[in-house]
This record gives structure tokens, C-alpha cells and sequence, in this order.
């Protein structure tokens, strides 16, 4: 039997074959759409994957303490992309959340989405556990939360005025989500705050 390196077996190997089946059926979609072609959609969508699962890979192997070093400067770094995008971003899809580099389009919102997490474990690995029962544990959660989730529901405000009846009924779709997301994200830390940390202080 052909050893395997310890590498190769910490690879989540079910976990992938699950995101290669979905990916797989979304380019079968695309293929189709294209007419039976693989591209313009199709082809594209695949080497993206491919891309960015060895991406992945590699981020899988850094150590976890790069992400505490770099958790809040990698939000700062993306809440700055979100500013940008009020200033220099183009409309995509209804609304102005794009930010062109050239060699791709870049939405920084779903960056922030990840970008979040992380800067919040970093923060209550951090926090003191006899200050989990307190307001200082929910606050700091509530602005990292919050003040990226305002700047993705003024970008809609910003281009509606521009849109035509149908935009606009696009945009306030995508609003009405927006809001609805950050609600659950403030109730999921408040609820978080009251029960999941409640213990800890003990």
C-alpha cells in the first residue's frame, strides 16, 4: 500500500466532493443556458472553482494565529473596499456594489461577510470572561455588525433615483433582504450574548 502523506489525509476530502457535486450541477445549468456550449458561462464559472478550491487549500494550511494577527486589519482593509465602492464602484445587477481591478470584478460585500467572523472570534477570544455578561461584550459586535450592513443598504439608496420602475423594485428586493439579514445577524448576537456566552462568565 502506497503511504499517504499526513497532508494529503487533513484534506476534507467528503466535504469537497460535496462542493464539486454542487459546482458540478451549476455548470451543467450554465452549459445548458449556453446552449450546449461550455462557454461564454460555463467554462469560466469551472476554472473560477478550480482557482479559488486550491486557494482555499493553501489558506487551509497557514496557521491559525495568522488569522488572529490579521483579523482586524483584514476587516478595516475591507471596510475601506465598501467605501470605495460608494465612490468609485459601477452598477451590476440593480445596484452599485462592483469594484473593477481590471482582471476581475470585485464585490466586497461578500468579503465582509467572512471578514466578520473572523474579526468577531478574534475579538471574544480576546475578551475577558468575566466581561461576557456585560455591554462591553455586545457593543463592539453590534458596530462591526452594523456599520458595514449600512454602508451595503445606502449603496441601493444611492442608485434608485437613477432606475426605472422595474430597477426599482430590484433594488428594494435587495433592500428588504439587506435589512433582513442584519436584523438576524443582531439577534443572532444578541441571543449569542444572552445565552451561548452567558455560561462562560461563570
Amino acid at each position: 500500500m502506497i503511504p499517504v502523506p499526513p497532508a494529503i489525509q487533513r484534506i476534507p476530502w467528503k466535504l469537497i466532493a460535496i462542493l464539486a457535486g454542487i459546482t458540478g450541477f451549476g455548470l451543467l445549468v450554465l452549459y445548458s443556458a449556453a446552449g450546449g456550449n461550455w462557454s461564454p458561462w460555463a467554462w469560466q464559472q469551472g476554472v473560477r472553482f478550480l482557482v479559488f478550491l486550491g486557494v482555499a487549500l493553501v489558506i487551509g494550511r497557514f496557521p491559525l494565529r495568522i488569522f488572529e494577527d490579521f483579523a482586524y486589519i483584514g476587516y478595516i482593509g475591507i471596510l475601506i473596499l465598501l467605501i470605495a465602492v460608494e465612490l468609485l464602484g459601477f452598477v451590476g445587477g440593480g445596484s452599485q456594489r462592483w469594484l473593477n481591478l481590471g482582471f476581475m470584478n470585485l464585490q466586497p460585500s461578500e468579503l465582509m461577510k467572512v471578514a466578520i467572523v473572523i474579526a468577531l472570534a478574534r475579538f471574544y477570544a480576546q475578551l475577558p470572561p468575566g466581561n461576557t455578561r456585560t455591554f462591553t461584550a455586545l457593543w463592539p459586535a453590534l458596530v462591526m455588525i452594523g456599520f458595514p450592513a449600512a454602508l451595503v443598504m445606502l449603496l441601493p439608496f444611492a442608485w434608485a433615483p437613477r432606475r426605472g420602475t422595474a430597477g426599482g423594485w430590484s433594488v428594494w428586493r435587495k433592500l428588504r433582504q439587506t435589512v433582513g439579514v442584519t436584523v438576524f445577524a443582531l439577534f443572532a448576537a444578541l441571543v449569542g450574548y444572552l445565552g451561548w456566552l452567558q455560561p462562560w462568565a461563570v
